[in-house]
C-alpha cells in the first residue's frame, strides 16, 4: 500500500530538513507543495534549499479553492487534493508538512484508502534558540516562534492518540538522520532492498584484484555480517547488464571505484545515482574524473592500506 506521510511540529524542529533529505536520497518518494500568505525567510533563500512553500498573496489566496486549508503564526497555509493525487501518479509515498491536528484528522479521513502516518517531531527549545540565533533571527523572530513551539508541543501533549510516530531532534544531523531512515524503512513496501548488501562498480582488470579485496575487508572491520559483492564474483547464468541493474537496485550502498574511466562503470554510477543510492565514490590518485560527476566527494588513494581505512569509515557513516 501506498504510504501518505503527514509531518508536524513547530518551526525549527526539522521538518524541511526531513524533506530535503527524503526527497534527495529516496527512490519513488515526493512531497506537497502547500501555498502561503507568509513570507520568505532569509535563511530559505540558500541555494539548493527544498521548500514546501509557494508564497503568495492573501489576494491570490483567497481566489483559489483550497480543500485543506488552515490558519498557523497569522499566515495561511492551502493545498489540493489534486496535488495530493498528483504525486502518487508518479511515486509511492508523498509527505506533506502540515501544522495543524485538525487538518491532519481530515487528511487521514479522506485519505483512508492509503496508509497515512502522521509524525510529530520534537526539538528541545534550546536547540531551537541556538539554531535560529545561528540563521541570524532577529530576537523579535526567535522570541515568536518559541511561543508557537509551545502551541506545537501542547498540540502534541493533548493529542498523542492522533500520531502514529514522534521523532526527536537532538541536533545531531547523523542521529537524525538515522531516526529518519529507521522510521522511513518501517513503512516502506515497494522497495526490495537487502540492508547488508553493498555492490561494487569497478573496472575488472585483475590488476585492481586488491582494490576489490580492501572494500571487503573494510566492510568487514565495520560489521562482518556485510556482505560485498562485485558482478565477476557472482555465479550463476544470467544477462550481466541487467543483473548489475538489479544489484544496484536491491543493494544498502554502492561502493563505485573509478579508476580506469571504464565507460561502463560511469554508466552504472548515474544508474545508482538516479535511483539515489548512498555511493561512496574514489579513484586512484592522478585519475580524471569526467566533468559530470567530478562535483561530487571523490576519495583519491594512493595504497590499497590508505582505502581500506577510508572506505570502513564511509561505510560506518553511511549504514550506522
Amino acid at each position: 500500500m501506498r504510504n501518505l506521510f503527514l509531518i508536524d511540529g513547530a518551526s525549527g524542529t526539522g521538518k524541511t530538513d526531513l524533506i530535503n533529505y527524503i526527497s534527495n536520497y529516496k527512490i519513488n518518494v515526493s512531497y506537497v507543495k502547500k501555498y502561503s500568505t507568509r513570507n520568505v525567510r532569509e535563511y530559505e533563500k540558500k541555494i539548493g534549499e527544498k521548500l514546501d512553500l509557494i508564497h503568495i498573496s492573501e489576494a491570490d489566496f483567497s481566489k483559489m479553492n483550497f480543500e485543506y486549508f488552515y490558519n498557523y503564526g497569522g499566515k495561511k497555509y492551502g493545498f489540493t487534493k489534486k496535488q495530493i493525487l498528483d504525486e502518487f501518479n508518479y511515486n509511492e509515498d508523498v509527505f506533506i508538512i502540515v501544522r495543524d491536528l485538525e487538518m491532519i484528522k481530515k487528511l487521514k479521513k479522506d485519505f483512508n484508502f492509503l496508509n497515512v502516518i502522521s509524525i510529530f517531531i520534537y526539538t528541545d527549545k534550546n536547540l531551537i534558540i541556538e539554531r535560529l540565533k545561528r540563521d541570524n533571527h532577529s530576537p523579535e523572530d526567535i522570541q515568536f516562534r518559541i511561543e508557537r513551539l509551545e502551541i506545537a508541543y501542547n498540540s502534541y501533549l493533548n493529542n498523542p492518540a492522533y500520531y502514529d510516530e514522534v521523532l526527536i531532534n537532538s541536533g545531531s544531523k547523523r542521529d537524525y538522520i538515522k531516526i529518519i531512515n529507521a522510521t522511513y524503512e518501517k513503512y516502506i513496501s515497494s522497495q526490495n532492498i537487502e540492508q547488508n548488501y553493498i555492490f561494487v562498480l569497478m573496472s575488472f582488470n585483475p590488476i585492481y584484484n586488491e582494490i576489490y579485496d580492501e572494500f571487503v575487508d573494510a566492510a568487514k572491520l565495520v560489521d562482518t555480517k556485510l556482505i560485498v559483492k562485485r558482478i565477476d564474483k557472482q555465479r550463476g547464468d544470467y544477462r550481466i547488464t541487467d543483473e548489475i541493474l538489479n544489484n544496484i537496485a536491491k543493494s544498502k550502498l554502492i561502493i563505485c571505484d573509478l579508476t580506469d574511466e571504464r565507460p561502463n562503470v560511469y554508466y552504472e554510477l548515474g544508474y545508482a545515482r538516479g535511483l539515489k543510492k548512498p555511493v561512496i565514490a574514489c579513484a586512484k590518485k592522478g585519475t580524471k574524473l569526467h566533468f559530470d560527476i567530478k562535483d561530487f566527494r571523490t576519495i583519491f588513494y594512493s595504497s590499497s592500506g590508505e582505502l581500506r581505512k577510508e572506505i570502513s569509515s564511509e561505510i560506518k557513516e553511511h549504514l550506522f
